[in-house]
């Protein structure tokens, strides 16, 4: 089940927040209101809470999750992002203290990361992670048409 601790604005971005600090969510969405970007950040805490948050509406834009966490953290969000075959990309996020973690992440495929005292760069790091997602779905769209006009061609 969700937390009762989610930031709401009806036109924007779903953004779930693996975390157990329950002050967290609010300065994530002040954040990205402030940088024209509003977000639905929806903090969740353990497996059946971050699956709920994939399953409930819209496709989540992003995930933001702590590395460093006793049960639920972001290796394991990134195993059911990878389990469910889900393209929503998710950036990790630390202390500064813990880079060893963070490393662990993007190595399991994380698209970036945040340290929790550099909450000023998340709106650009959100938007590089749009991007980033935008130019692969682009070339697996461009990949696929190229496979399919070459098989044509030998058809032919």
């Amino acid at each position: 089940m969700l937390d009762a601790d989610v930031v709401q604005d009806a036109a924007a971005m779903r953004l779930p927040l693996v975390d157990d600090d329950p002050f967290d969510a609010e300065p994530f969405a002040h954040h990205l209101r402030r940088a024209g970007l509003p977000a639905n950040v929806e903090r969740v805490t353990d497996d059946a809470a971050f699956r709920a948050a994939l399953a409930q509406g819209a496709k989540p834009d992003l995930v933001l999750a702590n590395v460093v966490l006793p049960a639920f953290g972001a290796l394991e969000a990134l195993a059911i992002l990878r389990a469910a075959h889900a393209d929503i990309p998710l950036i990790a996020m630390a202390a500064v203290t813990r880079e060893e973690a963070i490393v662990d992440a993007l190595r399991a495929g994380a698209v970036d990361y945040l340290f929790k005292n550099q909450l000023a760069r998340l709106p650009l790091q959100l938007v590089t992670a749009q991007e980033n997602e935008r130019k692969r779905l682009a070339r697996g769209l461009h990949d696929e048409l190229g496979q399919r006009l070459t098989v044509l061609n030998m058809l032919l």
